[in-house]
């Protein structure tokens, strides 16, 4: 246990070193919940680069020249970097509830740290079991510490696992935490899912405060999603890609609405563009959402009524394109030159026959209470009240991201699954990446509601 409590620590320095050079201004909350998710993101970028430098994997060679880079980025900043701070979101906020408010809050805050303990207690107590874990992210990690390098997890022909182009995240990831560690920690290894899991929902409710404008609604809120059923309870408790990919994803996603309703503000579609760059080293998903990005930003664009073709749109769809694809471009590279096997996802045929059988399963899914509790019913009742109350731009992205993903998962199966598209096996799972989003949006409902409520009672005084 000491060695996964000093793992985080580290990764949460690394973070932290990494962040404060950049001139961004972040709630204390904010930067918290950044620091491990890009901490991790640093780390396994370092040990690719090992890899490409040919150098083996050892505590010495990942962890005593991260700590030296840490330190120089520290520096830097004390010294060197602008003081000047970009606001990251928009950080103004006006809270209500009174003191049943406070009761209320602190019940559900208690709930929600009790479901946090309970999922981190299962995962650390369990050693990885479930069929995907076990035979690629676990594996791949075993390997590639074993081996002491990236290639390590590809043993020649008769040994592909059919995942060797895919994106390493994960196992660089659980295999850094085994060479700070000294050996292989099955247990230990799954804390990753529950770090990345309250990373992502102390993220969320920063956003939802401001939304909402309310502690109260913003915390009910976030206790309805880790409550919501079996999906988060599973993806979060093992070693899996999921929960890692939704916080990049849905980060990323937030910051590029940001931009669509102030297009001046381009920062925040760097940093959008950043993120949708980690989420590709994830899971491969995040290059083809990508693409669906760069095409809604120029559409945008277009359907601007200010809008005039300069310099500045161009060249905001050209930095957010190379940010955005620079990782997965080099890693592309890399499997190629190194000759790694094609993954099993590099095969595309199409089978239209399986259309109807695949929605109506995977609706069934999702609406299962089992898998997702109420929680879409929930966006699907907020999605009719949005049509009463009338939608706004950022209402109006946030369906059209999600409707997307659901298109590109739809059009995966057709393409990449095979029989399974019949079934639409894991479709509930997979939706995770939209429930961040799709609870973001519900929270902008809520506060359309209450600001129509309150301008209609002061209207009657």
């Amino acid at each position: 246990m000491i060695n996964l409590v000093l793992f985080v620590l580290f990764v949460f320095f690394v973070g932290y070193s990494f962040i404060c050079i950049f001139p961004v201004k972040l709630t204390m909350l904010e930067l918290i919940s950044f620091l491990f998710p890009v901490g991790s993101i640093l780390l396994t970028l370092f040990c690719w680069t090992l890899s490409i430098l040919k150098i083996h994997y050892t505590f010495s060679t990942i962890y005593i020249p991260l700590l030296l880079i840490s330190v120089v980025f520290l520096i830097f900043k004390l010294f060197f970097a602008s003081k000047k701070s970009l606001v990251f979101f928009s950080s103004e906020r006006e809270f209500v509830g009174g003191k049943l408010g406070t009761i209320v809050y602190f019940f559900v805050f208690a709930f929600i740290l009790i479901e946090i303990l309970a999922i981190f207690s299962q995962s650390i107590s369990t050693k990885v079991y479930q069929p995907d874990e076990y035979s690629q992210w676990a594996f791949q990690a075993k390997m590639i510490f074993e081996g002491k390098d990236l290639k390590s997890f590809y043993g020649g022909p008769g040994f592909e696992t059919g995942f060797e182009t895919y994106p390493s995240f994960i196992p660089l990831l659980a295999a850094s935490f085994y060479f700070f560690s000294g050996s292989v920690i099955d247990s230990f290894v799954r804390a990753i899912g529950p770090i990345f899991l309250s990373s992502l929902l102390l993220f969320l409710y920063t956003r939802l405060v401001v939304i909402t404008k309310s502690k109260v609604i913003s915390i009910c809120l976030i206790a309805i999603m880790i409550s919501s059923g079996f999906v988060i309870f599973e993806m979060s408790t093992g070693l899996y890609a999921d929960i890692e990919y939704s916080y990049f994803y849905s980060i990323s996603s937030l910051l590029f609405i940001s931009h669509l309703v102030d297009k001046e503000n381009r920062s925040s579609l760097l940093y959008s563009a950043a993120f949708l760059g980690m989420a590709s080293w994830v899971k491969t998903d995040g290059q083809y959402m990508t693409i669906f990005h760069i095409m809604l930003l120029i559409f945008v664009y277009l359907n601007d009524k200010r809008f005039e073709v300069n310099t500045n749109k161009i060249k905001n769809v050209i930095l957010f394109s190379i940010i955005s694809l620079i990782i997965p471009f080099l890693w592309k590279i890399y499997t190629y030159a190194n000759n790694f096997p094609v993954s099993r996802w590099g095969s595309f045929e199409l089978n239209l026959g399986y259309t109807f059988s695949m929605i109506s399963s995977s609706i069934q899914q999702i609406m299962n209470t089992t898998n997702w509790g109420m929680f879409w019913l929930l966006v699907f009742s907020m999605i009719v009240v949005n049509m009463y109350l009338g939608w706004y731009n950022n209402q109006i992205y946030l369906i059209v991201i999600i409707i997307s993903n659901v298109i590109f998962l739809y059009v995966s199966y057709l393409l990449l699954f095979g029989a399974e598209a019949l079934t639409a096996a894991s479709f509930s799972r997979y939706m995770l990446r939209t429930a961040p989003i799709a609870l973001v949006y519900v929270g902008t409902v809520i506060s359309l509601t209450l600001n129509i409520k309150l301008t209609r009672e002061g209207g009657l005084k």
